[in-house]
């Protein structure tokens, strides 16, 4: 089983290299790639949802992250 890794954003392929490696990871079933894919940063309640059972999570800097508890 691929592991899976979890995009808060989507990813420019032709100006990142680390998501075009990831694209194409994804494609030849190497990982398992959930991306958020509406523009913007994930809500939060989309990234509780789907980061269970994740073995990496990737945030950019500008991406606020909070325990469970806080408010």
């Amino acid at each position: 089983m691929a592991p899976r890794i979890l995009l808060t954003r989507q990813l420019n392929k032709e100006k990142l290299e680390g998501a075009a490696i990831l694209a194409k990871a994804a494609q030849e079933g190497k990982i398992d790639l959930t991306v958020y894919d509406k523009p913007g940063v994930a809500p939060r309640e989309w990234v509780l949802e789907n980061v269970k059972g994740v073995e990496g999570v990737l945030l950019q800097m500008g991406d606020k992250v909070r325990s469970h508890s806080a408010s």
